[in-house]
């Protein structure tokens, strides 16, 4: 049992290591009529990378509105770059972020 435990506490921790980038902080910025998103990514690897952002807009009612892509370019490790989307209308009410690294090497 106590193997057990350890391993999933493992499992769990080296999950954690996998991404290199991560999203620091996001939020809605509202003017003017219109919303965008802004916020930082941060290179928390080992190495330097570059990374796309893809936001995904959303109403109300959770349907999809609009999506948009900003690209970060390289970044040392423990460095952190601020980003912000393009302006939408400000009926936005929620959004998505993903992080794309380009192709795995198994081409998907």
């Amino acid at each position: 049992m106590v193997a057990a435990i350890a391993f999933v506490g493992w499992v769990f921790y080296s999950l954690t290591r996998v991404e290199p980038m991560k999203v620091v902080a996001s939020h809605l910025d509202r003017g003017n009529h219109s919303v965008k998103v802004t916020g930082s990514v941060e290179n928390t690897g080992n190495q330097v990378a570059a990374v796309e952002i893809e936001i995904r807009y959303f109403d109300a009612d959770g349907k999809s509105m609009a999506s948009d892509k900003v690209a970060i370019g390289s970044l040392q490790p423990g460095a952190s770059v601020t980003f912000t989307g393009p302006a939408h209308p400000d009926n936005v009410a929620s959004y998505s972020i993903y992080l794309n690294h380009g192709r795995n090497p198994y081409g998907n």
